[in-house]
C-alpha cells in the first residue's frame, strides 16, 4: 500500500541563501540528515522530504506597450519562495502536532499576520515565514488545510 502522508508548508525566506543556510542545520529527527544541504547538480535533501524552489514570485506582470515592449516591470514578492513537502514517516512524525513541530524545527517562532500579497504564517529568527498549507492522511485525503490552499506549484 502506498503511504500518501503528507504535510506541505509554504516558506517565504528573506534570500536563497538563508534558505540553504537554515535547511543545512535542521535535522531529520529519525536520521540525522541535514534537511537540504546544496549539491553539485541542485539540492540534496533528506529521507521523506522534497524541496521545490520557486525563487521569485511574480505578483504582477509586467506591463507591455502596444508593440510588446515592456514599459514597467513585474511586480515581484519579496524573498525566496519554496514549497516544502515532509513525507511518509517523517509526515507521520510530523502530523501528531503540525505547528509544534514546525516551532520545534524553527526555534522560536512569532505569528505574522499576512500583508498585501503575503500570508499569514509564523516567522522564525533566520526571518523565514512558514505557513502550514494541507496535512493528507495515509489515505491520500486532506485533512487539514492552512491559509494557502494551494501552493505556487502542485507537485504530481
Amino acid at each position: 500500500m502506498i503511504d500518501h502522508r503528507r504535510v506541505c508548508y509554504a516558506l517565504r525566506c528573506p534570500s536563497r541563501a538563508v534558505f540553504l543556510a537554515v535547511m543545512s542545520a535542521l535535522h531529520h529527527p529519525a536520521t540525522g540528515q541535514p534537511l537540504a544541504v546544496e549539491g553539485d547538480d541542485g539540492l540534496v535533501t533528506a529521507d521523506n522530504v522534497i524541496i521545490d524552489e520557486i525563487g521569485p514570485v511574480v505578483i504582477a506582470p509586467p506591463e507591455l506597450d502596444d508593440e510588446g515592449e515592456q514599459i514597467a516591470p513585474a511586480i515581484l514578492a519579496e524573498g525566496h519562495h519554496v514549497n516544502m513537502y515532509a513525507t511518509g514517516d517523517l509526515a507521520g512524525q510530523l502530523m501528531a502536532d503540525p505547528v509544534s513541530s514546525l516551532r520545534a524545527m524553527l526555534g522560536t517562532t512569532e505569528f505574522a499576520a499576512g500583508e498585501t500579497h503575503d500570508f499569514d504564517g509564523y516567522v522564525g529568527a533566520s526571518g523565514i515565514k512558514v505557513n502550514l498549507m494541507s496535512v493528507t492522511d495515509a489515505a491520500g485525503e486532506t485533512a487539514w488545510t492552512g491559509v494557502i490552499t494551494t501552493p505556487a506549484r502542485v507537485m504530481a
